[in-house]
């Protein structure tokens, strides 16, 4: 898995591609929680994105929830 993060104002869109699994979402994680913890609102693009379990999709509903939690 690649990524890049770009930021605009308050935005964060972090770009992701590849394949997202149980051996990345860790990864994953490490990139999109620190952003929401600094108050950004975290934009996910998965276009590029060929294939992801349900680990990966954990990710996305965990970094929704966490997000939720601190009223971003």
């Amino acid at each position: 898995m690649k990524f890049k993060v770009t930021n605009n104002e308050n935005v964060s869109t972090v770009f992701l591609n590849g394949e997202i699994d149980m051996d990345i979402a860790d990864d994953v994680r490490e990139i999109v929680f620190p952003l929401i913890d600094s108050g950004k609102e975290v934009h996910l693009n998965l276009k590029d994105v060929q294939y992801m379990d349900s680990s990966g999709i954990s990710v996305i509903i965990e970094s929704n929830q966490r997000a939720r939690e601190k009223k971003y």
